[in-house]
């Protein structure tokens, strides 16, 4: 279920907020410690004046009033925010009402009045910094008897997800939310129906930006995008890895596929910092193929089983599938190579060049990117500069793909323009310098563009960067990074169709 957690200062306004996203949802929470003074006298009528939800029943509401201990907004004594909650489920209307685990044992009048209700308990605790080490004894109902046990946690980072997806699938089932903040856990929301959990909330867009929880999205997002509804637990999961990665378009584009094509899988942004956590992760859930990015290009090179060429010649991989039933059974690709060059050939064509060989190009960056652009580069005939910050780095690449002749490498800085000179006929830009939310950043500030080169920024959030401005003011011929996004990940898109048909195929 998709539960809406209700924010705005006023009941009329979060009454409005129910009726914009009344189609995505089948839960309520009213936030009440979000209210003003004056708006909690009628706390308890609120449930009666909802519209009906997605099925045509009125919309069962969660009342919570969280302490500021737990995230909450609450400003006022605690005396004060029990009497509240009394009065919300006296009214009648409210189907649960959430209650800290640190109240048991001092909640006795509040317990009553439930009851008396038919106003079930959700028994939540919260921990905004870590993933504890007891989140299996929060998340058991045994310990909280006729109640839902809640854990609302917070990963640092993949071990953490990795340690929180070990211990609620290990679970028995049983009505439970478990709920993983931030970006880090950000996948486990999209996922919740298949870690076990009975909901996964959303907060409403463009509430001053303000959400209720780290990680929220808004409902329409999680239901339409994400299609959460049609999630079980024979849906295929895909992915995207990179650090940072919320940014990603990646999801957007292949969702819309794979509803296109009437395909049962999602494709969810996975924060990584820690590369073998993930792929220990990818066996539990189990996850079918990724897309990966920044920075992870050839940390994950390790994990293949099988490396198409174009990993193999690029010395990176941005994507990778299951090759077989085995654990640990993956193949690499890098739909970077094809991606590159098809925008690449439109620009020269644009420009009058009939060929690429024999021009020369300026390569700035030497990451996982740069090495399948100077790898497709090289295998056209160009003669290349590369440019980076440590020049050594660049030197590795160089030698990585048996190009130390045919590449010259100097350093990233203010005197880099006079090496530019002789290599301007293309500039292509391979850093995340420029990318939001960091878009006013330019890699080449003390570059001035002629008008004659061809600029390449493969930054695609925002599709017109900063230098890509310059060089267009120029009246240079300039090549967005959405067109090499967008090329490469229908590259990848036909990886992960071909293997989810062959996985929904019937066995003979």
């Amino acid at each position: 279920m998709i539960c809406l957690s209700l924010i705005a200062a006023t009941l009329s306004e979060n009454l409005r907020l129910v009726a914009r996203y009344a189609a995505y949802v089948d839960m309520l929470e009213l936030r009440a410690d979000y209210l003003l003074h004056g708006e909690r006298a009628e706390l308890d009528r609120f449930p009666r004046a909802l519209p009906p939800g997605r099925s045509g029943a009125p919309l069962p509401v969660i009342l919570t009033v969280r302490a500021r201990r737990d995230g909450g907004q609450w400003h006022g004594g605690e005396n004060e925010r029990r009497q509240l909650l009394l009065h919300g489920v006296r009214g009648g209307g409210y189907r649960y009402v959430d209650l800290e685990r640190w109240l048991r044992g001092s909640d006795a009048v509040l317990l009553e009045a439930a009851a008396a209700a038919g106003t079930t308990i959700i028994r939540s605790a919260h921990d905004f910094d870590a993933v504890p080490g007891n989140l299996a004894r929060l998340l058991d109902s045994g310990s909280c008897p006729g109640e839902i046990p809640k854990a609302a946690v917070t990963p640092a980072g993949s071990s953490d997800l990795l340690h929180f997806v070990r211990t609620v699938s290990a679970l028995p089932l049983q009505p439970r939310i478990a709920v993983a903040m931030g970006t880090a856990g950000f996948a486990t929301r999209v996922l919740a129906r298949r870690l076990g959990s009975m909901l996964t909330f959303c907060s409403p867009e463009n509430i001053d930006t303000v959400v209720a929880a780290p990680g929220h999205i808004d409902p329409e997002t999680m239901s339409r995008l994400y299609r959460y509804h049609s999630i079980s637990g024979n849906s295929a999961v895909f992915g995207v890895i990179g650090n940072p990665i919320m940014h990603s378009q990646s999801p957007a584009y292949h969702n819309r596929r794979f509803a296109e094509d009437h395909l049962d899988a999602v494709y969810v942004p996975f924060e990584v910092d820690d590369v073998d956590a993930f792929f220990e992760l990818a066996e539990l859930i189990p996850i079918a193929g990724v897309s990966v990015t920044i920075p992870h290009k050839q940390a994950v090179m390790r994990y293949l089983a099988q490396r198409d060429p174009s990993v193999t010649g690029a010395g990176a991989c941005n994507t990778v599938v299951r090759s077989g039933a085995a654990r640990g059974g993956w193949k690499g690709y890098n739909s970077d190579v094809p991606g590159f060059l098809e925008p690449l050939q439109q620009a020269a064509a644009a420009a009058g060049w009939p060929e690429l060989r024999g021009r020369r190009a300026t390569v700035v960056g030497a990451g996982g990117a740069a090495r399948a652009v100077v790898y497709a580069l090289l295998r056209q005939g160009m003669e290349l500069l590369l440019l980076n910050r440590t020049l050594d780095r660049a030197r590795t690449l160089a030698r990585d793909l048996g190009a130390s002749g045919a590449v010259r490498c100097a350093c990233l800085d203010d005197s880099a323009g006079r090496e530019m000179a002789g290599y301007a006929d293309l500039i292509v830009q391979t850093t995340s310098v420029g990318m939001a939310p960091d878009a006013e950043s330019d890699p080449l500030p003390f570059y001035q563009f002629s008008g004659a080169e061809i600029v390449y920024d493969i930054v695609y959030t925002p599709p017109l960067t900063r230098l890509l401005q310059r060089a267009r003011d120029a009246g240079c011929i300039t090549v967005s990074g959405r067109k090499m996004f967008e090329a490469q990940a229908d590259a990848q898109y036909r990886l992960f169709r071909e293997l989810q048909l062959a996985d929904s195929a019937p066995r003979q």
